[in-house]
């Protein structure tokens, strides 16, 4: 493990992430995943959903997260080294599980080398990397740290439950359903948010933050499928993208949409929660 919490990035590897995703172009990212609602709608859940021992600082920062847990969305619009640690194209790697990619992200360089690992995305290593920024802002006290660090890894989180983020055919342009990322992630959750049955879990103690958000997205890259025949399922007889295709297309996907926001939602909890625990619990301020 290289993201972690005893294992931070190398100065000569961050440099050397750095120059590489520079080489990145926009065409090479996603250029939809979960829309701005959803992600304001996982970090609200999971300020809810914490122990009492954290809640009560989270509660009082409730109105910041919201505000800007798609912040680092924004910049990737125009920073090509943020843009790479929100996606990783894991069926770049052969068939799943992808079991020849490992989740060392040294070992991962040596195999791949480090500009393949760019152009391919870093989400998973990049969530181990952020947890470990707000494991050092919770031990140094750092309040206003700890609370954007908390809504930037918050977004990274939730992008590894997100199937377009996961995939290179991350907005259906390798099989002819071009739009299809903006049409589930964006325009369907938006119609349909309300009528969402999210039963998160409990946040937990993460032993391997890295690990974790690899399992997140690994189970989560198997929902993709489900997506792209659903979107053919639901055009058949629709007249085009109408009120028609979104009711087809939410009756086959809904129940696959709550499950992924509230494995999203849990995990945030549990990345905040296992960061606090691995600062040594600090007493938190109410305000």
């Amino acid at each position: 493990m290289l993201f972690g919490p005893e294992m931070p990035l190398t100065r000569v590897v961050k440099v050397a992430i750095l120059i590489l995703a520079i080489s990145v172009t926009a065409s090479d990212s996603p250029l939809w995943g979960w829309g701005p609602k959803a992600h304001r709608i996982v970090v609200d859940k999971a300020v809810d959903s914490l122990p009492p021992e954290l809640r009560p600082f989270y509660s009082s920062q409730r109105g910041y997260l919201l505000d800007h847990v798609n912040d680092s969305e924004k910049t990737a619009l125009t920073n090509r080294a943020e843009a790479v640690r929100h996606f990783i194209y894991l069926d770049r790697y052969g068939k799943y599980p992808f079991p020849l990619l490992s989740h060392n992200y040294n070992q991962a360089r040596q195999q791949y080398g480090a500009y393949k690992l760019n152009r391919n995305g870093i989400l998973p290593w990049y969530i181990g990397e952020y947890h470990l920024r707000l494991t050092q802002a919770f031990r140094a006290k750092n309040w206003d740290q700890v609370r954007e660090t908390s809504a930037w890894l918050a977004h990274y989180v939730a992008d590894a439950t997100d199937p377009f983020r996961l995939t290179e055919n991350y907005n259906g342009q390798l099989s002819g359903q071009n739009g299809i990322g903006e049409r589930i992630e964006v325009s369907l959750f938006d119609r349909f948010s309300n009528f969402l049955l999210l039963r998160p879990s409990r946040p937990e103690y993460l032993k391997d933050p890295t690990e974790h958000a690899f399992e997140m997205a690994l189970d989560n890259f198997v929902w993709l499928d489900n997506f792209l025949l659903a979107d053919r399922r639901a055009l058949e007889g629709a007249g085009g993208y109408t009120d028609v295709y979104f009711d087809h297309l939410y009756n086959e996907i809904g129940p696959m949409l709550s499950q992924e926001i509230s494995d999203a939602v849990g995990s945030v909890g549990s990345y905040w929660y296992t960061a606090w625990v691995n600062a040594g619990k600090p007493p938190l301020p109410s305000q």
